[in-house]
């Protein structure tokens, strides 16, 4: 079977490439936020499916989310605020290019058979012919801020549509939707498909090392940091006994990090 690194997860595997080793027999677990988020994505996917029922769609999702959560009307200013967020930039898109154009919505996409995951939205338009660009849209619920310059996710995601149409890209856009975030709700990073490209060896340069970890040909190693926060072994004991070694911290200081 082969090992998945999800494209999520990157900003932690890629500084931490014992954490999918550590991680791998650990039970799965979903905070109300994660849950929250998820359904989130879910009516944005039925709506950008079906736009006409956009109406019928929120009516849905209000009346749901009420049971579950009572934040229903919360919920649907968000949604509708992303969805007419990626309408404006799919209208104003079309006006610039009168080209065809090709839409992912809740796509599975990889760079190879071990990194990969799902994208939220991409928009992919030819330029006068020849140059091709990708509009990539990332739909983030949480309130930690999340940026769009270096997403390693993001980057995953646009490596990945390169993939799927066995052609280069030549301009990618790569943006964040966070309405309760800190900041501007949406950040963009603009970026050619030529410097994307070279994010690509230090994520197979991440992806080997967690493999080699992973299939148990080296000894697991660790790094503590701020991509520990959502990692399901952020207190394991091989975890915390590994960096009491080598960082010269006590058991106490380590876990206080990690809080």
């Amino acid at each position: 079977m082969n090992k998945i690194l999800r494209a999520s997860a990157a900003y932690r595997w890629i500084a931490c490439p014992g954490s999918p080793y550590l991680e791998q027999d650990l039970p799965d677990s979903s905070s109300e936020a994660a849950q929250e988020g998820t359904r989130a994505h879910s009516w944005s996917e039925k709506i950008l499916k079906d736009p006409a029922k956009i109406e019928y769609i929120l009516d849905d999702c209000k009346r749901e989310e009420n049971k579950i959560s009572g934040n229903g009307s919360e919920m649907i200013i968000h949604v509708r605020a992303y969805i007419e967020h990626i309408g404006d930039n799919y209208f104003t898109t079309m006006r610039e290019t009168r080209s065809k154009n090709l839409t992912f919505i809740e796509r599975k996409v990889a760079i190879n058979k071990h990194i990969g995951g799902t994208l939220d939205y991409a928009l992919i338009t030819k330029w006068l012919n020849t140059e091709i660009h990708a509009s990539l849209r990332d739909l983030k619920y949480g309130k930690g801020g999340v940026a769009a310059k270096e997403n390693w996710q993001q980057i995953i995601y646009a490596l990945g549509i390169d993939k799927e149409l066995k052609k280069k890209v030549t301009h990618y856009e790569i943006g964040i939707f966070q309405p309760r975030g800190r900041g501007k709700t949406v950040k963009t990073w603009s970026i050619t498909g030529k410097e994307l490209r070279t994010y690509k060896k230090p994520l197979i340069d991440a992806q080997n090392k967690c493999l080699s970890i992973l299939n148990q040909d080296i000894e697991p190693y660790y790094n503590v940091g701020s991509h520990c926060f959502f990692c399901k072994a952020r207190k394991h004991n091989k975890c915390l006994a590994y960096i009491e070694i080598q960082q010269g911290k006590n058991r106490e200081e380590i876990e206080n990090l990690l809080d």
